[in-house]
Order: C-alpha cells, then structure tokens, then sequence
C-alpha cells in the first residue's frame, strides 16, 4: 500500500512487507531477536528453529525484516496458509514439493533421481517441471483449474513416502548448488489451530521438515503440542513489546503530528498490552475519534478500546472462560504442562483458547530451572476477571473506567452488553449517549459513520477490510448503495460484487480467489456470504486471510449467521472492522443528507461507480419509507 513520506501512515497492524514500509515505519524493536534469526541464517549447520509469538506480536514483520537483509538465492520459502486449495496432507506435502521444486528451478538444478517423474503428471497434461511448479503454486482460474490442482494433489496421496523422498532429494541438490543447507522458511503454521483437523496432516509434512534447516512461523501454543517432532525444534520466543518500543511504533505512524497526541500514548500503551496489532488498532481508533469526531481525550479513548475489543476479541459470555482466566490473574503464570498435557483436558483447552485468542499474553519464557510462563492479562477483558488489584490503578486509566461505567459500558474489555440472541442491549441509548458525551447535537449517524469506513477503505494510502452484517435482508441492498454512491465523493473506483454460497457441495473460496487474482487499487470488493457455511468453509477463510491483506473489501453477512461464524475466526477477524447495519448505518438516514450527498456528486465531472444512481434509490426507499409512516 502507498505511504505518507512524512503525515500519517496508520492500517489494521498488518505486517509490513515493502522497502517503502520498512524505510518508513519500521521500528528496530527486537535487535536481539533479529541478530539471532540473522545467525540462524548465515549457520551452515544450522537445525530446525520454531519462530513463535501469538497472533499480532509482529512475527511476519520481524521475519520479513529478516529475509530482505540477505540474498534470496536457495531460501525456499512455503506458504502452508496460503497455497494449498484443501487441509490435507497430500495438499501440505504438494505444496513444499512445489515451493522447492520452484527454488530448484531457479537455481538451473538438474533432477535426476527425484522419484517422482513427469510421467506421472501425463493424466494433466504437465510436460514440465514449469507446468508442474505453476499448477502448484499459482491460484486456480477456474473450478476447472481448480480440479487439475487436486488431480496433481491426489499423485503425491498415492504414495507419499515416494513424495517425500522427492523433496529429500530437491533439498539435496539445491544444497549441492549453492553449497550449504538451503533455509526452508515454513510461513503460516500459526495459522491453524491444533485442534483443527487440517493441522494433523500439516503436522506430518512439519516433522518431516524438522531434519532440516527450516525455520517454522508458529503460534505461541504450538509450542505445547507434546508429542511432535517438529515442536522439539530449539525455539525463538517472540514475547510482548515494551512500552517505549509501542511509544516508538506510534511516533513513526504519527510522522509529523506526533506532538498532538503524545499525551496520551501512556494510556494507548496501557490499553495495547505490548500487542503490536493491538496497539496499532487502538491508534486507528483513537486518532479517528479525536480528528473526525472531535471527541476529548478520555472519551476517545474509550470508544477506540470498545472498538479494538469488538473487532479483535469478541466472544460470547457463556464461552468466557473466567475461571481460568482468574486463576493465571491470580498467578501472573501458567505451568507448562496446564497447556501441553497429553489426555485431553477442559484446563489445557481452555488455557490454549486463552493464549490462541490473545485473552492473555505469555510475557516471556521460563526462568532456569522453572517451567512456568510468565502470562498477563490483556487489559482490554482484564475487567471481566474478579480479582482484587495489588496496586492501584493509574489516575488516568481508572478516569476512562469510570467513564465507561457511568455510560452503562460493560467492564469486559468495555464490550457492549447483548442479550441471548446476540442484539445490544438498549443499543440506541447507549450509543448515543456514548457519541453525544461531548455535544448534545454530536449525535450518531450513518455519515459520520461512514467517515470511519471512507477513513480506510476509500484512501489510496489504505487497504482495509469492513464486515458488515445485516438483520433483516431487505435492507442489504439500500445499505449497499448508500456505501458506494456516498463512496463516490470520495473519489472513481469500481464497485465489484461477489456473492459466495456456502453449504455441502459449494466451494466459496474457490470463488472468492477466481475474482481477486487480479488487484486493482480503484477496486472495492463488496463480498456477500450467503447460505448456511460449514465449520470447514468458514475456517478455509481463515486459514486464507493473509491473501487479502492488501485488498478493499466490504464483507456483507447475515447478523445472526455472523455470531455463529465468529468463533471460527480469531485470524481472519484481524483484518476486519465490524458494524451492523441497521444499528450504524441505516438508523439515522435522512431525505437531507441524501439530497446534499446527491448536489455533490452532480457537480463531479465523472461520480464514478454509478454514484448518483445509487443515491436516488436511497432517496426513493427513505421518501417511501415516509409515506408508509
């Protein structure tokens, strides 16, 4: 994405992956750590090494950082979140024959002896090692494609040890060009779950890795997977930032306008809990209340953590495991083997749920000798834990508590409280209220709503991702063309919807990554789940969340079908913010604003994505709308 050379470069914490994000917002927080992947690198002897830290403790960046300082030339990088069409282990094992055969390749390797010949790729047509590494490595184009993909899958499932012997061999004779054990860099395992049923045979393809010079990118739980080769791997433990290195974080994002909000990182930093997706979401959030709402400081910061906590850690109440979460408040630790005992165990689920959903943050490694990690809680649920504090709170932090309380504010992570079928409570009351606080006439809207999305989603100097669920269908339509005529101000793009049936028999996915192969900066994806998705489709998305990273995307679901898809989500919910439509959108709509939004466009020499025609039918259901009152 495109960067400020000197204002303000704020996203969703996604890592940073170009010279231009590097040269600019890059903060040098883990030298230590850097210097040891460094030595890993340059060590011809080196053995296999578990990169792991929980979801947003900047992994991808440090290990991207990593990658840019040395050569390219025999590093096999494999994207086991990304690439494969199916969790399977004959998919796992294409994959890295794929990704290595790619690399081999590159470096005019001969391949004689692999075990695994063209021959036997005669059924697809492949009549070389190119087609082979392509149908592979790259997206399907079609379910057609889609199909080939899987045939080639299925000659690696006849005979996986002959499959396996071919990328011993691939491993060996890229060793023997460039003289040294080639780095395999093993990205996207702390994507899957361990209690997911694509992570068994990813597990397989792991252990097999563990022989050589690979370089594992995990979750802090895989840690605790006793039983696996690959987890006995020598490990890197990437642990919470200081608060001088968030401070540090905010400053880059900040540029030159940094000055106007350096009060109130302490608070910010208190809220991120050394998280940097957490402590870069709370900036998003607080620097679009203070300049587009206007909102005073205390307020701001309120309503940033009520976001950040809504859109990164939702949950339900009943599946709030506060009695764990109490005990390791209590203790400032957990004990080893709470999270990797070998008999299935309600303890060790609920403590790996805790670390997986970043309810509470491993602070470090054991001391010598000890086997207990010390944890803390993320202070944007702390609240929802009864325990009494051993210090007092910070002035300014028990201010915005208090505020939060005295608006009605539920203290878990200041979460708005729901009722049984997932609606917020007194919803309206509140929210105004809680948007009122500092102008009786500052009240909610669907403008100033859509400020906050048009904020990201319509910037060039952003790429952000919306989720927008709807309670009742007849208003998807009408929200829809408020969104993109309103958009239409804002500058010419193109609008292009997607509707995704999930279901037995259907693949989404498949047809969700058929229509973004191709990026367009002046493209919005409006993507609509529909029909009823199955556990496995819902957690192919994500596993694949990653490829839309730097995609615009508004996400239409169903409300209640969204409460029940969220707890498969806890990666794929990182890049989305998330609103309802009837509560923030359509709720405030007016025949005026329309007309203004309407008067602005006609003067446009070109309003884009048929903005002016989507905003009379706006027009048209709120005129309608009046008659029927």
């Amino acid at each position: 994405m495109k960067r400020r050379p000197h204002g303000v470069n704020l996203d969703d914490g996604v890592a940073l992956t170009s010279a231009e994000d590097f040269d600019r917002l890059y903060v040098d927080a883990r030298s230590e750590e850097s210097q040891k992947l460094r030595d890993w690198l340059a060590d011809p002897e080196a053995r296999a090494l578990i990169l792991a830290g929980q979801i947003g403790s900047g992994k991808t960046t440090l290990l991207h950082k990593m990658l840019r300082s040395v050569p390219p030339e025999g590093i096999v990088r494999v994207e086991f979140d990304q690439t494969p069409l199916e969790e399977t282990h004959d998919a796992f094992l294409a994959v890295l024959f794929g990704y290595l055969l790619k690399e081999a390749l590159a470096l005019n390797c001969t391949f004689d002896g692999l075990g695994v010949a063209l021959s036997d790729f005669d059924d697809q047509r492949l009549s070389d090692w190119h087609s082979v590494r392509n149908i592979l490595l790259s997206p399907p184009s079609s379910v057609a494609d889609a199909g080939r993909v899987r045939a080639v899958y299925a000659v690696f499932g006849a005979v996986p040890a002959q499959g396996l012997r071919a990328c011993d061999r691939l491993i060996d004779v890229i060793k023997m060009k460039i003289g040294a054990s080639p780095p395999i860099i093993a990205e996207g395992v702390d994507k899957f779950l361990i209690s997911r049923a694509g992570y068994q045979g990813l597990g397989e393809i792991l252990n097999f890795l563990s022989a050589y010079k690979t370089l594992y990118e995990a979750n802090a739980v895989h840690l605790f997977d006793a039983g696996r080769t690959w987890v006995g791997s020598q490990k890197l433990f990437i642990g919470p930032l200081s608060d001088e290195m968030i401070a540090a974080m905010y400053e880059k994002r900040l540029g030159s306008y940094e000055p106007l909000y350096h009060d109130s990182f302490p608070l910010l930093v208190q809220f991120a809990g050394g998280n940097a997706r957490q402590a870069l979401r709370l900036l998003n959030a607080y620097y679009f209340r203070r300049t587009q709402r206007g909102d005073k400081r205390d307020t701001a910061l309120a309503i940033a953590a009520h976001r950040v906590t809504q859109d990164l850690l939702q949950f339900g109440f009943e599946r709030f495991p506060s009695n764990t979460l109490m005990v390791l408040k209590r203790d400032g630790f957990v004990e080893s083997s709470v999270l990797s005992h070998p008999q299935p165990d309600h303890t060790r689920e609920e403590a790996r749920d805790i670390l997986y959903h970043n309810w509470a943050f491993l602070c470090s490694v054991p001391g010598p000798g000890s086997t207990r990690w010390p944890v803390a809680i993320n202070p944007l649920v702390s609240d929802a834990v009864a325990w009494e504090r051993g210090t007092p709170e910070p002035f300014e932090l028990a201010a915005v508590r208090r505020w939060a309380r005295d608006h009605h504010i539920s203290p878990m992570g200041l979460s708005m409280p729901e009722d049984e079928k997932g609606r917020p409570e007194a919803w309206e009351k509140i929210w105004r209220e809680l948007s009122s606080s500092e102008s009786s006439e500052d009240k909610l809207n669907i403008v100033r709503l859509l400020e906050e999305v048009a904020f990201s989603l319509f910037s060039t100097y952003r790429q952000d991702r919306i989720m927008i669920s709807y309670r009742d269908s007849e208003n998807l339509r009408i929200g829809l063309d408020y969104l993109i005529g309103k958009a239409a101000s804002y500058g010419i793009f193109e609008c292009r919807e997607i509707h995704l049936r999930g279901g037995g028999g259907a693949d989404p996915m498949l047809a969700l990554l058929e229509q973004i192969n191709e990026k367009d900066e002046a493209t919005v994806y409006a993507v609509f789940m529909e029909g009823e998705w199955t556990a496995e489709q819902l957690e192919i998305l994500e596993r694949l969340r990653d490829r839309f990273v730097d995609i615009d995307m508004l996400w239409f679901v169903e409300h209640s079908a969204q409460l029940r898809y969220l707890p498969h989500w806890p990666q794929f919910r990182q890049l989305l913010r998330f609103y309802v439509l009837e509560d923030d959108f359509l709720a405030a709509l007016s025949k005026a604003e329309i007309e203004a939004d309407l008067s602005v466009l006609s003067d446009l020499p070109e309003p884009g994505d048929n903005g002016i025609l989507r905003l009379r039918r706006v027009l048209e259901y709120l005129q309608s709308n009046e008659r029927k009152a």
